[in-house]
């Protein structure tokens, strides 16, 4: 108890509650401790009825002990007018999904995922190509003027893609790039073009990509190195990979690596870039 409170407390007791035989009856107890003219005044009330004693006693008792009635409880807030959804509208999107040389993806899973302006979680939908590599899939979004979706696109022995939806109307379409994973050891090189139909990557999804797959076949610092042909100021290296740590986005990155370790690199040019873009990508690997 601290010092303040305590000499309070005390001062309180010494006042109102000094050490005596208490009073024998009521109105003696609603009394004790008044003013001699108080007292002198009610005495005259020798057999006072019980309901007034009573009365008196809780009135004299809440001003000498500075009590205080207890408050009224808080009534309980109204609920919140549950949010009025946006009007959504229902697009209808088709494609093509194509590999590294242009023939068709069969068996694909294409994904939406709606953008409805105030709903951050909007349920997805999917769809599967056929083998045309032809996909089409209805669904609602509401973002006018802007983008109204984020198609994904996935397929085993491919990388995935993804693009920004932003229609023109109802009815739109998105081909898709799914090229067959290029994968490389440390020390090795490759020439990769990016298209601007590509898949985006990179901080923000800054870029369009082509991916390469690295795999480490000792420990050491790999030291990757994208040079784009011709020469172009707004291109960059996206690095990722299990135990890898996330890097973008300048021409080259060193990554320290165990035996074993895939690097994912990410290579690509502006998104805004309207020509195809190519790459000579070196990589190369120093033992501890």
């Amino acid at each position: 108890m601290s010092p303040i409170f305590g000499s309070q407390i005390g001062n309180v007791g010494s006042k109102r509650c000094k050490c005596r035989k208490p009073p024998s009856n009521p109105l003696e107890l609603a009394m004790a401790g008044e003013p001699p003219h108080f007292q002198t005044m009610m005495s005259q009330f020798t057999t006072p009825p019980l309901s007034v004693v009573a009365a008196l006693v809780a009135l004299i008792s809440t001003a000498a002990c500075g009590s205080n009635p207890s408050p009224a409880a808080p009534s309980a807030p109204s609920a919140a007018p549950a949010p009025v959804p946006f009007p959504t509208s229902t697009f209808h999107l088709t494609g093509i999904a194509t590999d590294d040389d242009g023939n068709p993806v069969a068996g694909a899973t294409v994904t939406i995922k709606p953008w409805i302006y105030g709903n951050l979680n909007p349920p997805t939908v999917s769809g599967m190509t056929d083998g045309r590599g032809f996909y089409s899939i209805d669904f609602d979004a509401y973002n006018p003027g802007g983008i109204v979706g984020l198609v994904n696109a996935e397929s085993a022995g491919h990388d995935p893609s993804h693009y920004f939806l932003k229609p023109s109307g109802q009815n739109a379409s998105q081909n898709i790039h799914l090229y067959r994973i290029k994968r490389i050891t440390a020390g090795e090189s490759t020439v990769l073009t990016v298209l601007p139909s590509d898949t985006f990557c990179g901080d923000d999804d800054g870029f369009l990509c082509r991916t390469v797959h690295i795999v480490a076949p000792s420990d050491g610092l790999m030291t990757l190195e994208a040079v784009p042909t011709p020469s172009a100021a707004n291109a960059g290296l996206e690095i990722l990979g299990q135990g890898v740590a996330h890097y973008c986005c300048s021409l080259t990155a060193s990554v320290p690596v165990t035996a074993g370790t895939e690097v994912i690199a990410n290579i690509g040019e502006w998104f805004t870039s309207t020509a195809s873009q190519s790459f000579m990508f070196n990589t190369s690997l120093v033992g501890p």
